[in-house]
């Protein structure tokens, strides 16, 4: 039986590594929210594309269907299911994270909802909706960016470990304490 754990580390071995993230298309809820839509999906892609941590992704890098391409399917999405649409284009596009959502027109602004999808790990990580006055959409799109790296670290500094890889911690653990090792210079006996 495999029983995951999750431990602290460092991360440090993944520092190099630069994340695929696919920058989803973001769904427009009302007619007057299609080019808000767009607009909003560039900025967050300008803006996580200036991390250097990160390797962006856009709904064009993934392969297309056999009939039509990625962009026709994400467009294609039923309302409210972009999630699940975005996991099928963040899988084929072989991305480890993405961003994705809805926009609406409202009478004072939009109405940004925004998911930070776990590819990887099939899982929504983070959700949050936003109301943006007029001309705060950059600013919106910066705050995204730091969310999904935010995200993406906390992700890299937890390591899962398997049940045999606890039990192999525990033996050495028991090993150490039979010798009555108590310092790290007895370590090497072991």
């Amino acid at each position: 039986m495999f029983l995951p754990f999750v431990l602290l580390s460092s991360g440090a071995a993944l520092a190099g590594d630069r994340t695929p993230v696919l920058v989803s298309s973001l769904q427009a809820r009302n007619s007057e929210s299609q080019q808000l839509a767009t607009l909003n999906e560039g900025f967050v892609a300008e803006k996580l594309a200036n991390d250097p941590t990160l390797n962006v992704l856009r709904v064009e890098d993934s392969p297309d269907f056999e009939d039509y391409s990625a962009r026709i399917y994400m467009e294609s999405c039923p309302k409210g299911e972009v999630v699940g649409c975005t996991f099928v284009i963040g899988d084929r596009a072989k991305a480890a994270w993405a961003v994705t959502g809805s926009v609406q027109s409202v009478v004072k602004g939009t109405r940004v909802d925004i998911d930070i999808v776990d590819i990887a790990g099939s899982r929504v990580a983070v959700s949050f909706r936003s109301e943006l006055e007029g001309g705060r959409d950059e600013a919106f799109a910066e705050g995204v960016a730091r969310v999904l790296v935010a995200a993406i670290a906390r992700h890299k500094a937890l390591k899962v470990i398997s049940g045999a890889d606890l039990r192999n911690l525990v033996g050495f653990e028991k090993q150490r304490e039979l010798l009555g090792c108590t310092e790290t210079s007895c370590l090497a006996e072991i």
